[in-house]
């Protein structure tokens, strides 16, 4: 039940993020999902995935970047197909809720075992005792940005505004409010900054983590205690389990 309720949280939250035509137009109007080879979609937006094993009170919150080409590390051409087919036919009344689950599942779990970028997200997982079942992962930006020929300019202030613009419309906050995580890893300094103002007082964990070295790009409190920027995840790893009574 606890894992039904978890769930019916994230699709009200997913359904906003499909369907918020609005938001999309202001998105597109920034950059996101550009008509290019790099994007999957450019209709769609992609809410993240939820772990068929989190709970309220269970599991880590984690917020990237911006996706990039789905198709890529072990996710191939028609696991992405799938994706983008399943999600539209979802948002338009045509899928129903578990299948839509079950698809965003399959091909999310196959990109965090493979993505490059999901490398320092296995490491945290693992030394965290977490399993991917366990884990929620959402993008600060639900638009994709493409870093592919033919190049596209501009990255440098195109993806921080998307992420703000997203930030202000779906809060990190708000997933915290509704599915009470355990911790929160963040790889995106922006959506660090963004939900340390708005959890401020709020006893989680909540680290900030370079997405390809694993090292802290802000400081992070545990207790009386502070490890500074450019700790290694083989110092800041135990110290976080300890806090979850988790065994490293």
């Amino acid at each position: 039940m606890a894992a039904a309720s978890a769930a019916k949280a994230w699709l009200a939250y997913a359904r906003e993020v499909v369907s918020d035509q609005p938001h999309r137009t202001e998105c597109a109007a920034l950059g996101g999902s550009p008509l290019h080879p790099g994007v999957d979609s450019v209709d769609l937006r992609w809410p993240g995935y939820l772990g068929a094993g989190v709970s309220h009170g269970s599991g880590a919150l984690i917020i990237g970047n911006i996706h990039r080409n789905f198709a890529s590390g072990t996710v191939g051409v028609k696991d992405r197909d799938r994706l983008v087919e399943v999600t539209r036919g979802w948002r338009d009344g045509l899928v129903d809720d578990d299948t839509y689950l079950t698809t965003v599942r399959d091909v999310y779990l196959m990109g965090l075992h493979g993505w490059p970028l999901g490398r320092q997200v296995r490491f945290a997982a693992a030394g965290l005792g977490l399993s991917f079942d366990q884990i929620i992962y959402v993008n600060a930006a639900r638009c994709q940005y493409p870093e592919i020929p033919p190049a596209l300019h501009g990255a440098r202030l195109t993806k921080p505004a998307l992420q703000r613009l997203c930030l202000d419309r779906f809060p990190v906050s708000r997933l915290v409010a509704d599915l009470q995580p355990e911790l929160l890893l963040f790889t995106s300094v922006n959506a660090f900054d963004k939900a340390s103002a708005e959890l401020a007082g709020d006893p989680r964990a909540r680290v900030s983590l370079h997405q390809f070295t694993g090292q802290l790009t802000r400081p992070l409190r545990i207790g009386d205690q502070v490890l500074p920027v450019g700790t290694g995840r083989e110092s800041w790893i135990p110290a976080v389990a300890a806090t979850l009574h988790r065994p490293v």
